[in-house]
């Protein structure tokens, strides 16, 4: 790479270009004397007029463009997710699975003395979908908002604590995310995002944070918002943040478009409804 060329990040898409040329003139009849940038990527030449290109894009130091590539990935925690142990994801059929179980012993006179505690429910199984699920339509909701920070999700690892007294369910994850879009964003709600570290990394009674609550912090640790690679957690929380500032109603969105919380398989199902006498041996 050339030191003097300049460099540019495209703020909606996060994507990284070269500038060739910004005071070239477009001799086109209908454009005839128009000023316009040239610009390349992925040897790939554009052409844009100049007072759009500084709209749409911004420019960075070419120490930063060699060390941040257009999508990177790393490991952090899965946004948004609440976990499940008394939550909006919790499973909360299982009154309609008792009741069906019920109808069907009723139909075949066994025994009615069945309740909840009957059903072996598999919710590793459960959790797993769930959360997958979670994973695919994260991404898409960001991309049909054209803030397409997140490429793709992968889930390592549902990590569920001993006890629920202080903390939830939580996800390990990979992310493919465009660096540059985060900042370009974070920037862009400076004060909204000064406002949620406040909010959840201010400790109080009853609560010890492990993290500060100053931007400025968030920003040196980070490489201004570009670099994750020894902080996995500031991440997540930035994602988090992004979810949960483009959308009010995020909760409700996902919950409408989530289908594997509508079930969970009963392992001792056919058990349950075959046998008159299924609490024996």
């Amino acid at each position: 790479m050339n030191d003097n060329l300049k460099y540019f990040v495209h703020e909606k898409t996060g994507n990284l270009y070269t500038m060739i040329l910004d005071d070239a003139t477009d001799c086109t009849n209908s454009r005839d004397g128009l000023k316009v940038v040239i610009y390349q990527k992925d040897n790939k030449t554009f052409v844009r007029d100049v007072n759009e290109f500084y709209k749409r894009f911004e420019e960075i130091s070419f120490k930063n463009y060699k060390k941040v590539p257009d999508i990177d990935s790393y490991a952090t925690w899965l946004p948004w997710f609440p976990g499940f142990y008394n939550t909006c994801l919790e499973y909360h059929n299982i009154e309609c699975d008792v009741s069906d179980i019920y109808n069907i012993r009723k139909e075949k006179n066994f025994n009615l003395d069945i309740n909840s505690d009957d059903l072996d429910y598999d919710n590793k199984d459960y959790e797993t979908r769930v959360v997958k699920e979670i994973c695919e339509l994260i991404p898409d909701l960001l991309k049909n908002r054209d803030m397409p920070v997140i490429n793709k999700i992968q889930l390592e690892k549902i990590v569920s604590p001993r006890e629920y007294n202080f903390i939830n369910d939580s996800a390990n994850v990979i992310v493919e995310v465009k660096p540059y879009l985060i900042r370009s964003y974070i920037h862009n709600n400076k004060k909204k995002y000064e406002q949620y570290l406040k909010d959840n990394f201010t400790s109080c009674d009853g609560f010890m944070s492990f993290h500060d609550n100053y931007f400025s912090s968030w920003q040196t640790q980070t490489n201004d918002f570009t670099n994750y690679e020894n902080n996995h957690f500031h991440l997540g929380s930035l994602l988090d943040f992004i979810i949960k500032n483009m959308w009010e109603d995020i909760d409700e969105i996902i919950l409408n478009m989530l289908e594997e919380t509508s079930y969970c398989n009963i392992k001792n199902y056919d058990k349950l409804i075959s046998c008159d006498n299924f609490k024996e041996d």
